[in-house]
């Protein structure tokens, strides 16, 4: 049986035991996909982060969840706070390793 559901490839997720945060994009054929950030809590799921620009890591301390990338992406798609969490976008690069670091992302259904 084929699925009509969108196959994400899951980059990166990270847990505190109170929220999850999950990064992760969708694979089109024919059009470019925007990179998503969501947090999760209990059955509540936010969209976060949601433009083109690739982020190439997330990291959660604490109560921020930081997105690093290396250009600084539109304001449409990024939201700064959601369940008590500080939503931070760093675009110093004090983080990259390097592009052929950044998690290829595997299959989830």
């Amino acid at each position: 049986m084929i699925s009509c559901k969108d196959t994400q490839y899951i980059r990166k997720k990270v847990s505190n035991g109170d929220i999850t945060v999950k990064w992760y994009f969708y694979s089109y054929t024919t059009t470019n996909s925007n990179e998503i950030v969501d947090l999760q809590k209990g059955d509540s799921i936010i969209t976060i982060f949601k433009t083109s620009v690739s982020p190439y890591d997330i990291q959660l301390k604490g109560k921020d969840i930081i997105v690093f990338c290396n250009n600084k992406p539109e304001n449409e798609g990024i939201v700064s706070e959601a369940i008590e969490y500080k939503i931070i976008v760093d675009t110093s690069g004090s983080e990259f390793k390097g592009w052929d670091k950044i998690p290829k992302g595997k299959k989830e259904y």
